[in-house]
């Protein structure tokens, strides 16, 4: 698991200087941008939409992964695609039968995925995991940033990583909530790819780059 991949959720950063932001995080090490969308109708929070990934799309190279906590993900599509997110990931729970969704995604030139939440049996998405490239598993119920960790969510990543082995998909999984340095070991552990975190990065004794290489050396000692 060394080459795990660190998704730096942009939530957790100073939207006074969000640029500038986006750019410690890069220099940091971080692999990808994450952007927490929600709608006040899906979860309670109001977030922002295509806007903010498109203003930044300019000024990175990184990776740009979208969660869309909205009721009606269809809608967003063409918006993200068109501000230049390489990943957008829709709920489950928003959208019970995906594939035409995930398709529509993939036409738009992303790659997608698929989120699911901790009361959410694991089995609603057997029917699409070789239909995405990542499945988000939820530590947490979506909505607010700096929540604790669900216990036994490390279950069900290692339940999903051999639903996922078993059928030969290569797809990721990614993790996201309540990750810190006592449950980043157990998430790593159970198969996890990539590891989104906000807390965790910006709120580092040594910053977000200290929070990068300590998840890159529980990363290496993984194996």
């Amino acid at each position: 698991m060394s080459d795990l991949k660190i998704s730096a959720s942009i939530l957790g950063a100073d939207f006074r200087h969000l640029l500038d932001e986006a750019r410690t995080l890069e220099a940091a090490g971080v692999d990808w941008l994450h952007f927490d969308i929600m709608d006040g109708h899906f979860v309670e929070q109001i977030t922002f939409g295509a806007l903010v990934p498109r203003a930044l799309r300019g000024e990175t190279g990184l990776f740009f992964d979208a969660h869309l906590m909205v009721t009606d993900p269809a809608r967003q599509i063409p918006f993200f695609a068109e501000a230049g997110v390489n990943m957008v990931s829709i709920q489950i729970e928003a959208v019970p039968e995906p594939s035409g969704l995930l398709t529509d995604i993939h036409d738009s030139g992303m790659k997608a995925g698929l989120v699911i939440n901790p009361s959410t049996p694991l089995e609603a998405l057997d029917p699409f995991l070789d239909q995405c490239e990542l499945v988000l598993v939820m530590g947490v119920e979506p909505g607010y940033a700096g929540q604790e960790y669900t216990p036994g969510t490390e279950e069900r990543i290692a339940q999903l990583r051999r639903r996922i082995d078993e059928i030969g998909a290569p797809t990721l999984i990614s993790v996201d909530g309540g990750i810190h340095s006592g449950t980043a070991p157990l998430v790593i552990n159970a198969g996890t790819d990539v590891i989104v975190t906000a807390s965790f990065l910006f709120r580092h004794p040594s910053g977000p780059a200290g929070g990068v290489r300590e998840l890159r050396h529980l990363a290496a000692a993984r194996g």
